[in-house]
């Protein structure tokens, strides 16, 4: 909808973003959004379920196991760094299955038809909770917390005619982001969880019903602390592009100056 000029912007990730400019589509990447995980809890991981007995990513790599992951996103980036950082990992070929759904790679996981996958919260604490029809909830081994790496934010786009035709709509979205961030930080968690479960829920996990979600469910869930707008670094950028262009998902992607506009920023 946004490349065929029916939205006016949308969040989404880096990969994405660059993608779609790529793709010939006129936008402006104006903030990027990031959150800090809930304390003990993951923004995201590299996941194994248990019962394959994979208890390190050098395992892993050696084995024949497929890495379930979102074809040409943030989290293919993400592992594709981790797995070239790993011992003689950039020697080594990683088997990996491209999913271009996250619900659809957290059900296959979750029914341990993969032996590993990338996965963000919230569905790490569903799974991990989640008690099948006379079943225990799916024991996982974390491979890798990515926690030696900075995982990338959301970005705001906007159509670049939106920008400079109506830049009072796009600093008035931004206020409204900025508000929305205050109001949910100082919200006690378990209002969010009582006021945000049906919303959330049909977000991530469509078929779900709310009155069946048991409060061991209800209490994993973790509610991450959202940071303020800000610039996306220009290294960050320049990282994602250069990636993109390796695996020949692009071949023309636009200058970090041509792209960014950060005007709008308080």
């Amino acid at each position: 909808a946004l490349m065929t000029g029916n939205l006016d912007g949308l969040m989404s990730d880096v990969t994405h973003a660059v993608l779609d400019t790529a793709a010939g589509t006129d936008l402006v990447l104006t903030a990027s959004v990031a959150s800090q995980p809930q304390t003990g809890s993951l923004a995201l991981a590299l996941l194994s379920p248990a019962t394959f007995r994979i208890e390190s990513l050098d395992q892993l790599l050696a084995s024949t196991q497929l890495i379930g992951v979102l074809y040409r996103s943030d989290y293919e980036y993400m592992l594709d760094r981790v797995v070239a950082a790993a011992p003689n990992g950039a020697a080594r070929t990683a088997r990996y299955s491209s999913f271009n759904d996250m619900l659809q790679l957290a059900t296959m996981f979750g029914a341990q038809w993969l032996g590993s996958a990338v996965l963000p919260e919230p569905y790490i604490s569903y799974i991990a909770t989640y008690v099948p029809p006379g079943g225990t909830p799916l024991k996982m081994v974390t491979l890798d917390d990515f926690g030696a790496w900075d995982i990338l934010p959301s970005v705001v786009l906007f159509q670049r005619r939106v920008v400079e035709e109506r830049p009072e709509a796009v600093a008035a979205f931004h206020a409204a982001v900025e508000e929305a961030i205050e109001r949910l930080n100082a919200t006690e968690r378990s209002d969010l969880i009582a006021s945000g479960l049906d919303v959330a829920v049909g977000l991530f996990f469509k078929a779900a019903d709310t009155s069946l979600i048991g409060q061991d469910v209800l209490d994993a869930i973790p509610v991450p602390m959202y940071l303020p707008m800000k610039s996306l670094p220009a290294e960050q950028y320049d990282g994602v592009v250069e990636w993109m262009k390796r695996k020949g998902y692009i071949l023309d992607p636009p200058a970090y100056n041509d792209f960014v506009d950060f005007q709008f920023l308080q």
